[in-house]
């Protein structure tokens, strides 16, 4: 899983314009590195930072955090699939023929290829 966040805010706050104390800060929560990156979109570079969350610790971490502190939108569909990927690698259960199929099927679901939508979680919210 990761989040990026472009390097500057476009109005000035009373934390300034920078996102790195705010990634660093969520980077040190989950004991992973702030990645910083440039990409090109053509008429102008994109200045961007990004956290990965990929060891078992810092997955760990993050399905604590995003069990108690869920999304709202369609990103918790996502995360319900990330995270249910996230045991078949723990448990190994990948290595099996239906294991295989299940995480491609998650995969092919997650994002802009999510076709199935579910929004009970947000009657839940309301409570």
């Amino acid at each position: 899983m990761r989040l990026s966040q472009r390097q500057e805010y476009h109005r000035s706050s009373l934390l300034g314009t920078s996102y790195l104390a705010i990634m660093t800060a969520v980077a040190a929560m989950f004991g992973i590195n702030v990645i910083s990156y440039n990409r090109d979109r053509g008429v102008r570079i994109e200045s961007g930072y990004l956290l990965r969350v990929g060891s078992l610790a810092s997955r760990s971490l993050l399905i604590h955090y995003l069990d108690n502190y869920p999304l709202l939108s369609s990103k918790r569909l996502d995360y319900l699939d990330w995270r249910t990927a996230h045991y078949l690698l723990c448990s190994k259960a990948y290595r099996t023929e239906i294991g295989t199929s299940q995480l491609i099927e998650l995969k092919n679901s997650m994002n802009s290829k999510r076709t199935k939508f579910d929004w009970s979680h947000l009657n839940d919210a309301q409570d």
